[in-house]
């Protein structure tokens, strides 16, 4: 919550605008990011298929990044 103003402000004063416009695949990433953290995360307790799916979905939100560049 710190990081990012100073992000936009630095980028800013270097000639290097930094916008927070996130629409389409990368927004919806963000969204998936957050809702399969919280599933996983909400009773506290943590098990390796937990740890094998957090990683899976990492991995398959870079893939479809990777497209998108």
């Amino acid at each position: 919550m710190v990081v990012v103003p100073f992000a936009v402000l630095f980028g800013f004063l270097t000639g290097h605008p930094f916008t927070l416009d996130f629409s389409g695949l990368p927004l919806h990433l963000i969204v998936l990011s957050f809702v399969g953290t919280f599933l996983v995360l909400r009773d506290n307790q943590w098990s390796l298929s937990e740890g094998i799916m957090l990683v899976a979905l990492y991995i398959a939100m870079m893939i479809s990044f990777g497209f998108t560049q």
